[in-house]
């Protein structure tokens, strides 16, 4: 997970947003189910997924993989809908996250908020294993399975990926090349729009301190 920032609010939430609050918390004191899933669903508009899709590099907020090469991803409520359905479309409240993650969330509470927690308390151990340092962090990985064996494949691939960019880099006998070779990688890392930037900027940070970068010629 790496910490991410909401854009402004799409136009049909800023619009709607009240009268669909109150329509469903009318639709709820009735105890009306087909109601209920009529209203609840509102938020799905493209406006609203368009722009989480922004906000998010078309990553899922949780496990940071890829969506939309294979999936149309869901739009995600942080605090759960069915237990705080007043906040179901506060903008505050929604992101974007692939369809695992986001049933293995499903209704529960306690699980890191990329938006506002600190992710820092999430480490790469092991390169492409995730642990959380605090009680909260570690519950997010346990109930959303962040290291699936899918997870771990995948990125293990982009390890590799990474490693021959490295070794490239470590090879090149131009010391102004490697310090901008290297900076080019950074660069790429810090923009946010691949996979799993947490774990290579990890990997970016132990290898400057290990190779005492910038390199002096």
């Amino acid at each position: 997970m790496i910490p991410l920032a909401k854009l402004d609010e799409p136009r049909s939430l800023k619009k709607n947003k009240v009268r669909w609050t109150n329509e469903l918390l009318a639709a709820i004191k009735t105890g009306d189910e087909k109601q209920i899933n009529s209203k609840k669903k509102k938020y799905n508009q493209p406006d609203v997924k368009d722009q989480l899709k922004r906000e998010t590099n078309e990553k899922c907020a949780y496990c940071e993989s890829r969506i939309t090469v294979v999936a149309h991803g869901d739009i995600e409520h942080i605090t759960p809908k069915a237990l705080e359905p007043r906040h179901t479309f506060e903008w505050e409240n929604l992101t974007f996250a692939c369809q695992i993650c986001n049933q293995h969330k499903s209704n529960k509470e306690d699980i890191s908020d990329p938006y506002s927690d600190s992710m820092e308390e999430f480490v790469f151990l092991l390169a492409p294993v995730l642990v959380g340092s605090s009680a909260k962090t570690r519950r997010t990985v346990i109930e959303l399975d962040l290291n699936r064996p899918a997870l771990i494949e995948n990125r293990t691939a982009h390890i590799v990926e990474l490693s021959r960019a490295l070794e490239a880099i470590h090879k090149e006998t131009d010391v102004e090349l490697k310090n901008l070779m290297f900076s080019g990688l950074e660069r790429d890392v810090g923009r946010g729009k691949s996979e799993y930037v947490a774990m290579k900027a990890t990997l970016l940070r132990d290898y400057k301190q290990l190779w005492a970068y910038p390199w002096r010629a």
